[in-house]
C-alpha cells in the first residue's frame, strides 16, 4: 500500500464509501490499526481525567469572596511568561519595575504624605494557612489575625499611608518569570481583600535580589531590608519627596527575638529613623483556623530530624509522620481544640494522622508543648556545648603545640 495511503488511515474511525477500493487484506490491516488506535486512545484517557486536580482549591474565607471576580491569581495555569522586563514596564498584576532588581503596585487613589504606616507581609499582615513557609499560591494565607482588617482601615482614617515593605529574593531578575507571577499575585490576592477591595489605597514595594546578590550592589542601589535605599526610592518615586514624620513606623517579625530567623525588620526601622512595631503590638495574638498548630507540628517535625542525630535514628521518622500529618490538618475544616466534638476520632480518619500523632497533639493543646519538645531541645544543647567544648579544646592544643615548636 503506498506510504502515502498509510498514513491517512491513522486518522480513519469509519468511511463506507472506500469499501470497494480496499482488498480484504487491507481491510483486516485497516481493523487493526483500528484495534489498536482504540487502545491506545484508552490508555491515555486517564491522565485526562486527573489534569483538573492541579488546580488551586479556591479559598473559603469570606475576605476574598468578593475577590474572585478581580482576576487576580498565582495559578500557574494562567502564568504567560513576560520576556524582557526593563526599567518602568509592566509586569504581572501591574506591578511596575524598577530597574532589575525592585517591583512595585501602587493602588488607585493614593495620596502622598509624610504619615506612612509601613508593614512586612509574611509573618505580619498574613501568615500561610497551609502552614508552609512561605505561601504556595494566591490564596495560600489567612490574617495574621482577627484585627488586621480593622487595624488598616483605622490607620487609613486617621491620615496614614499603608506600604508594603517587602524582601522576594526568590524573584531575583527574572521579573516576569514564575516566581513573580506568584508572588504579585498573592500579594495583591490579600492586600485587595484586607482592604476593602478598593475601599483603602495601599502601595507595595520589594527588593528581587536574593541577599548574595544584593550584597554586590552600591549601598544606594542595594534595595533589601535593612538597607534604606528602598525606602528613599519609594519618597523619590511614589510619595513626592515626603519622608517619614514622627509618627511614621515600621512593623515586621525579624526583631531579633528567640524565635526571629533575623532582626532586618527592627534594624530596616532603626536606618530608616522610625518607630518599630512587631505584628503582636499592632494586631494582637495570631489567629485563625489551625495555622499555629501546623506551625508548632513543623517546628517539632524538624526538631526530631535534628535529635534523630544525637538521640536515635528512628526519630527520622517521627519527624517525617509530624509533617504528613500537618499536611493532613491544613485541610482540616475546623479548629483544633479541645472542646471539639470527636476531635480525636475525626483526625484519625485523616491519612497519615495514627494514635501517636494523636497523642501529641492532645498534649500540645493542654500544655503548648509536644511531649518529648524538652527532652530533645536539652538533647541538641548538650551536643552543641560538648562540640563546643571540644572545638575549644583542640583550639588550645594546637595553640600549645605552636607555642613549644616556636621555642
Amino acid at each position: 500500500m503506498p506510504k502515502k495511503r498509510r498514513e491517512e488511515e491513522d486518522f480513519v474511525v469509519s468511511d463506507e464509501s472506500e469499501e470497494s477500493v480496499y482488498s480484504s487484506e487491507e481491510e483486516e490491516e485497516k481493523t487493526s490499526k483500528k484495534t489498536k488506535k482504540t487502545k491506545k486512545t484508552k490508555e491515555v484517557k486517564p491522565t485526562t481525567t486527573k489534569k483538573p486536580k492541579t488546580k488551586t482549591t479556591p479559598t473559603k474565607l469570606d475576605l476574598n469572596a468578593e475577590f474572585k471576580a478581580n482576576a487576580v491569581t498565582s495559578d500557574l495555569a494562567d502564568f504567560v511568561k513576560k520576556d524582557k522586563i526593563g526599567h518602568g514596564d509592566t509586569t504581572h498584576h501591574d506591578f511596575i519595575a524598577h530597574q532589575d532588581c525592585v517591583l512595585y503596585y501602587v493602588s488607585p487613589n493614593q495620596v502622598s504624605t509624610s504619615k506612612l504606616a509601613m508593614f512586612d507581609f509574611d509573618g505580619c499582615l498574613v501568615r500561610t494557612k497551609s502552614g508552609a513557609e512561605y505561601g504556595v499560591s494566591s490564596d495560600d494565607w489567612v490574617p495574621f489575625s482577627d484585627r488586621v482588617e480593622g487595624k488598616l482601615k483605622e490607620l487609613h482614617d486617621e491620615g496614614y499611608r499603608l506600604v508594603v515593605i517587602s524582601n522576594q529574593g526568590s524573584i531575583q531578575s527574572a521579573l516576569g518569570g514564575k516566581a513573580a507571577f506568584k508572588i504579585t499575585g498573592r500579594f495583591r490576592h490579600a492586600m485587595d481583600a484586607l482592604t476593602g477591595h478598593g475601599a483603602i489605597p495601599y502601595a507595595i514595594m520589594f527588593s528581587t535580589d536574593n541577599e548574595k546578590k544584593a550584597s554586590t550592589r552600591e549601598q544606594d542601589a542595594n534595595f533589601r531590608k535593612p538597607s534604606p535605599a528602598v525606602l528613599e526610592l519609594f519618597v523619590r518615586t511614589l510619595n513626592d519627596h515626603h519622608h517619614p514624620n514622627q509618627d511614621s513606623f515600621y512593623c515586621g517579625d525579624a526583631a531579633g527575638r528567640t524565635k526571629d530567623f533575623a532582626a532586618s525588620d527592627k534594624e530596616f526601622a532603626q536606618n530608616i529613623g522610625v518607630k518599630f512595631y512587631v505584628p503582636e503590638d499592632l494586631f494582637g495574638k495570631p489567629s485563625g483556623g489551625n495555622v499555629q498548630l501546623i506551625l508548632g507540628m513543623r517546628e517539632y517535625a524538624k526538631l526530631c530530624f535534628s535529635a534523630a542525630k544525637v538521640l536515635d535514628d528512628k526519630l527520622k521518622f517521627k519527624g517525617t509522620s509530624l509533617g504528613k500529618a500537618a499536611d493532613q490538618i491544613a485541610l482540616f475544616p475546623d479548629t483544633v481544640s479541645l472542646t471539639l466534638p470527636n476531635w480525636k476520632k475525626r483526625l484519625m480518619e485523616l491519612k497519615g494522622v495514627g494514635k501517636g500523632t494523636v497523642e501529641e497533639l492532645e498534649h500540645w493543646l493542654n500544655h503548648g508543648v509536644f511531649i518529648k519538645e524538652k527532652e530533645f531541645k536539652e538533647a541538641i544543647g548538650q551536643t552543641i556545648d560538648t562540640k563546643a567544648r571540644e572545638a575549644a579544646e583542640k583550639a588550645a592544643a594546637k595553640e600549645n603545640k605552636d607555642a613549644f615548636a616556636f621555642i
